[in-house]
Parts: structure tokens; sequence; C-alpha cells
């Protein structure tokens, strides 16, 4: 879990006081230490950094529950990151995130790996049958044919992934949100950022001109930014 404080003090402020929490964190002498003491606690929460460097030992512990927040960073299966969290031995598994796919489909291929492993097939398999014809599809050349295999394809991957996908928008959950607060803090640049600001604008401007006159282009927008 990236933010494990949060979950920790959530969980003190959730839970009944006989869920005992612990958080898995410190030097490696010291998680070591925490280590002996995983039967004394109900609940460990870990950073995704943590697991991954102390993978070896956790392998060794069978846990009853594996829940991953922000569970797309392991949607990509040949990172050092998500091989590690595989490695978790868990009775059951669950992901919490707000991006199951972010790039393409294989993405939710890696993540249902971690959940059900083979469920969707091997990775090969899975390309093949589903996210080859529905990037495919999505080609602007793609003929006719093409785009109703990416269709077929689409509606018999949410077929079989729906039954395990538990979705929440904002209308679902909007009657236990606080009512929003807008507040505008007016925050004004120190002298020294004054000064760099002032000096940027004027060698933009004075550099921009010059190469326009040359028939160059101007500096690109990034290189600004990153000034």
């Amino acid at each position: 879990l990236p933010i494990f404080t949060h979950w920790f003090h959530e969980i003190k402020r959730f839970c009944d006081s006989s869920i005992i929490a612990m958080q898995y964190k410190g030097t490696p002498a010291e998680r070591a230490a925490l280590r002996r003491k995983f039967e004394k606690y109900h609940i460990v929460i870990m950073s995704y950094d943590v697991l991954r460097n102390d993978i070896e030992e956790l392998e060794k512990h069978i846990f009853n529950y594996a829940v991953l927040d922000e569970g797309h960073i392991i949607r990509n299966a040949k990172t050092k990151m998500t091989q590690s969290v595989k490695r978790i031995r868990a009775n059951h598994r669950l992901i919490l995130t707000g991006t199951p796919i972010q790039n393409n489909v294989l993405e939710l291929w890696s993540l249902f790996d971690f959940l059900m492993p083979g469920f969707l097939g091997t990775e090969q398999q899975f390309n093949a049958m589903f996210s080859k014809p529905i990037l495919g599809s999505r080609d602007a050349k793609a003929s006719s044919v093409e785009q109703e295999q990416g269709v077929l394809a689409l509606e018999a991957l949410h077929r079989q992934v729906l039954p395990f996908v538990m979705r929440r928008v904002k209308e679902d959950v909007l009657h236990d949100l606080p009512p929003k607060i807008i507040q505008d803090i007016y925050c004004d640049m120190s002298q020294l950022q004054v000064r760099l600001y002032e000096d940027f604008a004027q060698n933009k401007s004075a550099v921009s001109g010059a190469e326009q006159d040359e028939g160059k282009t101007a500096p690109h927008v990034f290189q600004m930014l990153q000034y």
C-alpha cells in the first residue's frame, strides 16, 4: 500500500479495537524484527518499495488477504515491482484502483494475473484473443471485418471480467462525500522569483524574435516549463 500511514489511521478509525494493524517499515533490521511479530497482528501494511525489497522473506508467509491499493502499479507484467507483488502468497486477493487500464488492454491481463492466475490465459493467449483484435479495430485503416472482430473481442472480454469488477462512480457515493469547499489562496512571488521570471520573459522574447527572423522555430513549451 503506497500511503500506508493513511490506511493505518483509517483502520484505527473505522475498525473495532480488536483489529490490530502493523506498519511494516523502517531499516532492514527493524523490518526483520517486525516480521517475527506478524502472527500477533491482523493486518500488515507496507509500501510497494518495501514489498519489492523484502519479497524473498515475505513470500515465506501465507496471508489470508492481499489487498493492493493503487493496484494499477502492477499493470506492466515485466517490471520487477509487478513480479515481486505476484510472488506474495495469499488465500484471497483484491485490487483497488481508479484506472485499471491506462494505456492498453494488456494491462488488464497483468492485474488479473495477480488476482486469478491463469483466468485470462497466458499473456500470449490474451494478446491473440483480446488485445490485438481490439487494438486493430481502432486503427484508422481497419477493415469492417477487423472492426467487427474488435467489437466481438471486447464484448467477450467484458463478459469474462465484469463479474469480478465492482465499479463505483461518484453518484454512488455522493451522499457520503462532504460538501466541496473552494478557497483561493494568493501567493506572491519572492523578489528572487520576480527577477528570474522577468529575466526569462525578456530573454524568451528576444530569442524568439531572433530565431523567427532567421526562419527557426521558437523554444519548445516544455523547455520553457523546465526552466
